[in-house]
C-alpha cells in the first residue's frame, strides 16, 4: 500500500488503528485551501532507486514500481512464467503529464493506458503477455479484482497481480471542481456536514494465487453491476448497489460480517449506500469508509480499501471512519 500515510501496508495498519489520517490542506490556484492527501516524493524517490531499475519513469510509474516490487519480496513469483498476468487499475494514468510532450518523451512514458501498463510490466522482467487495463472510474480496483480472480477461476492464470494508482493533477483537481464534488475540508463519509470529497492520490497491489496457501484471505465472490444513471452520479434507488450484493449472495449464501463501504463523502454517494444497505436487510451490519484516511484514490482506491479490509480482517479490528461524527444518512 502507498499513499500519504506511506510505503508499506504495515505502516498503513498502524495509522489506520490510531484513526490517523493523511489529508491534508495544499495550496492550489482559486482555492482558499484544498484538502488532498499526496505521497511523499523524497521517499518515492528513494524506493524508487533502491529498485535499481534503469530506465527513467514517471510518478505514477515508480508507485507502480514500488508497491509491485514490495508484494514481490514478501510472495517471490515469477512474472516471466506465462501463468502469471498482470492486471493495472487506473483513471488517468499519466495524465500530470498531459501537456509536457518534452518529459513524455525523456521519460519514454505515454499518456495511453496500455503502454503505461506494459512498460512497468516489462521493467520488472514481466513476460510478454499484454497486461490487462481496467478503466471503468472510481469501480476499476475492485473490478480488476473480480477480473483477475475469474481468470484463475477458468484456468487462464494460476497468479495474477493486480496494481490500482492514480495522482493528483491539474486536470483532475479541476475536473472535480466543476462537479461541484470537492470538500470544504476533509472529507466526513456519511457524516451530517458532509460536503464533498477529498482527492487522493496512491497505489495498491494485491497477488491473487489459485495455488498453494499464500495468504489466509480468500476471495469467494464478485459482482458489477451499472445502474444506467448518470455518467458521474449514481442511482438514487441504489439499484446498482442492490444487484451487484444479490447477485454475490446467488453465488454464495452467506451474511456478510463487515462492509467496506465507498463512502466519498458526497451527499448523493453515502445516502444512496444507505438506502441500498437498508433494501438489502443489512443495516445492522457494521460499515465503514477509508477515504478519511487517504481521500479518494480514484482507480486505486478499490485495491487500496480491499487490502485495509483485509487487515481488518486479519487484525479482527473495525477501523473507524475517520471524519464521521454525527449519523447523517
Amino acid at each position: 500500500m502507498i499513499s500519504s500515510l506511506g510505503f508499506s501496508s504495515e505502516e498503513h495498519v498502524q495509522l489506520l488503528k490510531a484513526g490517523q489520517t493523511g489529508i491534508k490542506a495544499h495550496p492550489f490556484p482559486g482555492f482558499s485551501a484544498l484538502y488532498t492527501s499526496a505521497v511523499d516524493d523524497v521517499e518515492l524517490e528513494n524506493r524508487f532507486r533502491d529498485l535499481g531499475l534503469a530506465i527513467p519513469m514517471s510518478r505514477l510509474e515508480k508507485m507502480m514500481a514500488v508497491s509491485i516490487s514490495a508484494v514481490l519480496k514478501k510472495q517471490p513469483i515469477d512474472l516471466a512464467d506465462p501463468s502469471t498476468g498482470f492486471i493495472f487499475s487506473t483513471t488517468k494514468g499519466n495524465i500530470d503529464l498531459l501537456g509536457r510532450v518534452d518529459e513524455l518523451k525523456r521519460l519514454e512514458s505515454s499518456l495511453l493506458l496500455q503502454p503505461t501498463a506494459q512498460k512497468v510490466w516489462k521493467a520488472l522482467g514481466g513476460n510478454d503477455i499484454p497486461p490487462l487495463v481496467v478503466c471503468n472510474a472510481c469501480i476499476s480496483g475492485l473490478v480488476a479484482i473480480i477480473h483477475g480472480a475469474r481468470m484463475i477461476e477458468r484456468g487462464q492464470y494460476k497468479n495474477v497481480i493486480v496494481t490500482g494508482a492514480d495522482v493528483l493533477s491539474d486536470f483532475i483537481i479541476t475536473g472535480f471542481n466543476a462537479l461541484k464534488a470537492l470538500g470544504t475540508g476533509p472529507c466526513r463519509p456519511f457524516d451530517k456536514n458532509r460536503d464533498g470529497i477529498s482527492l487522493g492520490e496512491g497505489c495498491g497491489t494485491v497477488l491473487l494465487s489459485g495455488e498453494g496457501e499464500v495468504s489466509d484471505i480468500q476471495f469467494l465472490a464478485g459482482a458489477i453491476s451499472n445502474d444506467a444513471n448518470h455518467i458521474s452520479g449514481p442511482s438514487r434507488t441504489a439499484s446498482g448497489l442492490v444487484q451487484a450484493v444479490k447477485e454475490v449472495n446467488r453465488q454464495i449464501d452467506i451474511t456478510p460480517d463487515y462492509i467496506s463501504a465507498h463512502g466519498t463523502a458526497t451527499l448523493y454517494n453515502d445516502e444512496m449506500e444507505a438506502i441500498g444497505f437498508q433494501q438489502l436487510g443489512l443495516q445492522d451490519i457494521p460499515v465503514n469508509s477509508f477515504k478519511g484516511y487517504w481521500g479518494h484514490t480514484l482507480g486505486a482506491a478499490g485495491v487500496l480499501e480491499t487490502l485495509a479490509a483485509s487487515y481488518s480482517l486479519k487484525e479482527d479490528t473495525l477501523f473507524e471512519s475517520v471524519g464521521y461524527e454525527n449519523q447523517g444518512t
